[in-house]
């Protein structure tokens, strides 16, 4: 904070001020900017939904119901706004948060699991491999190896 106040009052003087180089953990989405612009509306609806509980699965039924239409006419939404499936789109949205927490570090693979909706850690490992071509333990690996300096 200090660095910071220096640098707004005496703007002049950069070179006299150390200069340090942090890497980035990762970007955090504010709750507020969690929309979702498509239409038809009742679609953003659902995609909230997915978003919102992660941790457990959600049949299409339920996400129809909350969007007020149709399992049918939510599936062809699906396919006819975000080019895929239901179910492809909700497993990529459960593997990409899956894959942001590992790379914090802060959670084993078992809580990763729990927290994106997976009973069985076995089971999830399975699934990331399958949409990754690699394990969990691949990409909390590979966050570590740094190329050069920063």
């Amino acid at each position: 904070m200090r660095i910071l106040a220096d640098a707004i009052e005496n703007p002049v003087a950069p070179k006299l001020r150390p200069v340090f180089r942090v890497q980035p953990l990762g970007i955090v989405e504010r709750e507020s900017t969690a929309v979702y612009p498509v239409d038809p509306p009742f679609l953003a609806k659902a995609l909230l939904l997915l978003d919102e509980k992660m941790d457990r699965p959600l049949s299409a039924a339920a996400l129809a119901e909350a969007a007020g239409v149709s399992s049918a006419t939510l599936r062809a939404a699906f396919r006819k706004v975000l080019g895929t499936s239901l179910g492809k789109y909700a497993l990529s949205v459960r593997m990409h948060e899956a894959k942001r927490l590992i790379m914090e570090e802060r959670f084993s693979v078992k809580e990763v699991a729990a927290r994106i909706g997976f009973s069985s850690q076995a089971y999830f490992c399975y699934a990331y491999r399958a949409f990754y071509g690699h394990p969990p333990s691949h990409s909390r690996n590979a966050k570590r190896v740094v190329v050069g300096p920063l």
